[in-house]
């Protein structure tokens, strides 16, 4: 992972980059929405009873 960085540090390359943060921006939508529709779940069963 860290020679991958240097890599990317190496060639300025931007595109590699931006795939790599748009891989975590993706990442970090699913496990936000993941939480979010649980904790919906988890609330809506709480206030229902």
């Amino acid at each position: 992972m860290g020679g991958e960085l240097a890599d990317l540090l190496n060639h300025g390359g931007t595109p590699g980059l931006a795939r790599h943060v748009s891989h975590l921006v993706f990442f970090a939508f699913l496990a936000v929405t993941g939480i979010g529709f649980v904790f919906l779940v988890t609330i809506t069963r709480f206030v229902g009873g």
